[in-house]
């Protein structure tokens, strides 16, 4: 694996920056889509995994694969722009205006992107809306995970609704690492690894 050592990495990161608050409103947008379906992708594949093998592990296994496609790609996802645009923000490479429009170009791609992969997917998985998600293991195990997610927070009030950003925020965190670890290395591998 070709390491990179700290200080170019952030070189790396810093450059990324730049490039990334250069590109197009339509590339932002096109990237954020894709990275925003693949995501979707990736998160039903892993339950679909889980689900059919009972192994929720499974799971685990196959979501990142498209946490990597992202990065290998190069893809704008909102989440590691914070990380690598914050560093070229913070060096003064990037203005705040360039910064917070690839955030926000970049977020509505991925909006835009998800949104459209799940349509699909409900009508994949009701068969355009004639059976009942109960009908669908995959289908109730989304509605189960979704539940989850949102009424045991909704029972707490406040408390809920601050742990639930403190979470959101942790997991951003992560995936602004996964983002910086793929730049450890110049290979293919080493990124994959590191991401």
């Amino acid at each position: 694996m070709d390491f990179v050592k700290p200080a170019e990495m952030a070189k790396a990161m810093s450059d990324s920056g730049v490039a990334r608050a250069e590109l197009s409103v339509r590339d932002m947008l096109v990237r954020g889509m894709m990275a925003g379906a693949i995501l979707g992708i990736a998160t039903s594949l892993a339950i679909t995994g889980a689900v059919q093998t009972g192994v929720p592990f499974a799971g685990a296994i196959i979501f990142p694969v498209g946490f990597v496609m992202i990065v290998c790609l190069g893809l704008e996802l909102c989440t590691g722009n914070f990380g690598i645009l914050g560093l070229s923000f913070m060096e003064g490479r990037v203005g705040f205006a360039p910064m917070m429009r690839n955030f926000g170009w970049s977020f509505l791609g991925n909006l835009i992107g998800s949104l459209l992969y799940a349509v699909l997917l409900v009508i994949a998985l009701t068969n355009f809306w004639h059976t009942g998600a109960e009908a669908n293991p995959v289908a109730r195990k989304i509605l189960d995970i979704a539940q989850a997610k949102t009424l045991t927070y909704e029972e707490l009030g406040t408390a809920g609704m601050i742990t639930c950003f403190v979470k959101a925020m942790l997991c951003n965190w992560m995936v602004c690492l996964g983002v910086t670890m793929s730049m450890m290395s110049t290979s293919t591998f080493g990124k994959i690894l590191g991401a």
